[in-house]
């Protein structure tokens, strides 16, 4: 769960690398988010754009993931 101070979406390009990002899913595929939902790419670029919990937890998700990335291939 994210601090209600620590808004990643309020930052508009965190908001458009995470959406860019899910535009390469394929139409229709899902994710399935911590709670166990799945959603849909469409559901999630929404909830992206309206900046909401589902939307900062996924960005959260899709930071981490990037910052694990870069720490495994870029040499310090």
């Amino acid at each position: 769960m994210l601090d209600e101070s620590a808004k990643l979406l309020d930052d508009k390009s965190v908001k458009l690398l995470v959406m860019e990002r899910l535009s390469f899913l394929p139409s229709g595929a899902r994710l399935v988010m911590e709670n166990g939902e799945a959603l849909t790419k469409e559901q999630l670029i929404d909830h992206v754009k309206k900046s909401d919990e589902t939307g900062e937890e996924y960005a959260e998700m899709e930071l981490l993931y990037l910052r694990n990335t870069v720490k495994r291939y870029v040499p310090k």
